[in-house]
């Protein structure tokens, strides 16, 4: 499975990873979708994408990272493009408008 087939959160994950805003799957569980530190790695073995909480959990994470200290541009523009995706996704599979 190729990343643009990948479910939306291994997508999420891999583009978080590579800016080393996450070192780990546990640590994306825990700080992103505020679940036990299997969840990402469970999901991603059953090939399931985010559910509707998991979504609005990771959302409110991202937007609490726009306050680290010492972020780099690079990690800038993946919160938020990483935070439009799932956006996206919530509107058009779950007809979600706005999170707050």
């Amino acid at each position: 499975m190729d990343a643009n087939t990948a479910p939306l959160m291994q997508q999420v994950y891999t583009q978080l990873k590579a800016v080393d805003l996450v070192l780990s799957g546990e640590e994306f569980s825990e700080q992103f979708l505020n679940r036990s530190r299997s969840t990402y790695s469970l999901r991603k073995y059953q090939n399931k994408d985010f559910t509707i909480l998991t979504a609005i959990q990771c959302v409110r994470a991202l937007r609490r990272c726009h306050f680290r200290p010492q972020l780099t541009t690079q990690q800038q523009q993946v919160l938020a493009d990483v935070e439009a995706q799932l956006m996206q996704y919530l509107r058009t599979q779950h007809h979600i408008a706005e999170v707050c």
